[in-house]
């Protein structure tokens, strides 16, 4: 029951985590932006335009991520278990390498033609300057999901819980202080862009420092 629940625990809290981050999201950014002058018309329109277009199209290659993160984390957990580190080593290593083939395939696609994909898709190319600017970042998305799975098979659930939530908190942080700027939906764009670079480096680290 202890080791169950020292893997489900920090697992769960950090699902809670991140809902209560995206909850927060809309409600902080709509309110500074309202404070500087921003109207409501215009701050839905365009959090439509990146929650609804942007976002989930981005969000396509995680389904594969994940699938390879499924598939690899209970033979990392049983060699990990087994002492067998050169084997864990390789898989994570194979893990990890896949998930960048697939993102670095897909961000140059949708970086040389994200108005083809914004049209054939959604039928608007509403939201193209978006995707230009976030899509190159989104590459170390692709390989968070393999990262925080690594960390559960190997025990590090706790570690993958805290740099969600240090995530979120700068995530949301940024957001309040980009906004008064004055740059449109903008905050929103940098701080989700500092958010992937925060805690998929955090992750890496966690993950490199086991093997010293």
């Amino acid at each position: 029951i202890k080791d169950v629940l020292n893997i489900s625990l920090p697992t769960t809290s950090s699902r809670i985590i991140g809902t209560i981050g995206y909850f927060f999201e809309p409600i902080i950014l709509t309110t500074f932006l309202l404070i500087n002058g921003y109207t409501n018309k215009y701050i839905t329109y365009e959090y439509g335009i990146i929650t609804g277009y942007v976002m989930p199209l981005l969000m396509l290659p995680s389904f594969f991520t994940m699938a390879i993160s499924q598939a690899t984390l209970p033979v990392i957990s049983n060699a990990y278990a087994n002492s067998k580190i050169e084997y864990v080593k390789k898989k994570i290593k194979e893990s990890l390498s896949l998930s960048t083939i697939i993102g670095i395939i897909f961000t140059i696609v949708l970086m040389i033609y994200p108005d083809f994909f914004m049209k054939l898709i959604y039928n608007t190319t509403e939201g193209v300057n978006y995707i230009r600017i976030i899509a190159p970042f989104f590459l170390l998305y692709y390989i968070q999901v393999p990262l925080v799975s690594v960390l559960q098979a190997l025990n590090k659930a706790k570690e993958a819980m805290m740099s969600t939530l240090f995530g979120i908190i700068i995530k949301l942080s940024l957001m309040i202080g980009l906004s008064y700027l004055k740059i449109g939906l903008y905050p929103l764009i940098i701080a989700t862009i500092v958010n992937i670079l925060y805690v998929t480096i955090f992750n890496y680290i966690k993950v490199k420092k086991i093997f010293r």
